[in-house]
């Protein structure tokens, strides 16, 4: 039997309310499995069936979103669009979109040899033209679990480099938190739908 597929956590709370399948919801256990996957699993099966466990449902993100690509250097144009798309609006989302906006062709100078800290030629306007530090690391809130839920906030590496084209740089950021978001995430998940799913067991 496939189980059903949803890209929502509304899918399954919906789901299992109205047991239109009439599971025996005391014996049906909501797993967590990552930050973008959930299952609505059954009790395990006899000794007869190798102790399995059906499954009912499951909640997939990726079956209505694309996650947000870190790592590869992309056009600044490609780079806006992500920020404004991908992530949540917070204060450093803001502060790394106004800097790429405002950065000149071949403007990255490279200030010290950690390759933290770089420099950038920004213009303001017409006329202003200046240095400005790239911050380091930033906070940002991508889109990287179900969007019922919290995003959790991680801190990123911006990096730049020159554009052999002689166009405007390329951009990139780093994931700096080492997957840390993946387990508050997990957790938001897990708080979501024991507050809707009262009398069925959640775990992660």
């Amino acid at each position: 039997m496939e189980p059903i597929k949803v890209g929502t956590l509304s899918g399954i709370a919906e789901y299992l309310k109205q047991n239109r399948d009439q599971l025996e919801l005391t014996r049906i256990v909501v797993h967590v499995s990552s930050p973008s996957s959930v299952y609505v699993k059954g009790a395990i099966e006899a000794e007869d069936k190798r102790y399995r466990r059906a499954v009912y449902m499951n909640a997939s993100l990726g079956l209505f979103s694309e996650q947000p690509k870190f790592g590869q250097f992309v056009d600044v144009e490609t780079m806006i669009i992500g920020l404004q798309a991908g992530f949540v609006g917070i204060d450093d989302r803001a502060r790394v979109l106004d800097l790429i906006s405002s950065i000149r062709e071949n403007s990255v100078r490279d200030t010290v040899d950690s390759g933290y800290a770089q420099t950038v030629t920004t213009s303001g306007g017409v006329i202003i033209v200046g240095e400005q530090r790239v911050p380091n690391p930033v906070l940002l809130r991508p889109y990287r679990t179900f969007r019922e839920v919290v995003q959790p906030a991680s801190q990123f590496i911006l990096r730049l480099r020159n554009n052999e084209r002689g166009e405007r740089p390329l951009v990139a950021l780093f994931e700096g938190d080492g997957g840390a978001w993946k387990l508050e995430a997990i957790q938001n998940i897990v708080e979501w739908l024991e507050t809707r799913l009262e009398d069925i067991p959640v775990i992660a």
